[in-house]
């Protein structure tokens, strides 16, 4: 139920839906890789080593799931989503105080700093975001009561802009513009209240594999 409300956004401007790709790729491999590996335990007679293997083998990949496959930073024009490796935080437009890049995405509240573990966006969005700021530009320029019309030199001083910026310094643009786009009108209705939530999936991918490596050492 809470996925639907990041679908139906009118507009591929009024939203952001990010993940690491190289992380997908990096986890998917592994996936492939633990599942042939699973595949070969069970094929041979099943012992105390077979399950201990077994164990390790799960916990990895749960790991990896949490780290590399879990992590995502979504906005609409509601709120943001950070999701990180165990938390889902939601922080609603009207509670941000500032969007910044450091080391990762920190999206800022009154009371505390949030950071996203994403920070790759592929080129084609940075092609389809630069697209849209082109747009802006030319409808400033033509509502310029001086009558002076879009010219080819701010056409690409914006695209050098976009081009210089790192992968992070992207995302926190574009978050930075649903912000102030619907951050008033989302203060002015109360809505500042943040969501931490601890992800059980998550913490079932680790802690069930780890009872069974203990399992596996102790039970005769």
């Amino acid at each position: 139920m809470g996925d639907n409300r990041w679908v139906s956004t009118p507009s591929a401007e009024d939203r952001l839906d990010e993940k690491s790709r190289a992380g997908w790729i990096l986890g998917w491999l592994w996936m492939v890789f633990a599942l042939y590996n699973v595949v070969d335990i069970l094929r041979h007679p099943w012992d105390r080593a077979s399950a201990y293997a077994g164990s390790i083998l799960l916990l990895v990949t749960g790991v990896v799931y949490v780290i590399a496959l879990r992590p995502r930073l979504r906005a609409d024009r509601e709120r943001v989503l950070i999701r990180n490796p165990l938390h889902d935080v939601e922080i609603p437009w009207g509670a941000v105080t500032e969007v910044a890049a450091h080391d990762t995405v920190r999206v800022d509240t009154e009371h505390k700093r949030y950071h996203s573990w994403v920070g790759h966006v592929p080129n084609r969005r940075r092609a389809r975001f630069d697209r849209s700021r082109l747009r802006a530009r030319a409808a400033e320029l033509s509502a310029d009561p001086r009558g002076r019309g879009f010219d080819q030199s701010s056409g690409a001083n914006a695209r050098t802009e976009v081009e210089k910026m790192s992968q992070a310094e992207f995302m926190v643009q574009r978050l930075r513009d649903l912000s102030g786009r619907f951050g008033p009108a989302s203060r002015d209705a109360g809505h500042t209240t943040v969501s931490v939530r601890w992800s059980w999936p998550a913490l079932a991918a680790l802690a069930f594999p780890a009872l069974l490596i203990v399992a596996s050492a102790v039970i005769p």
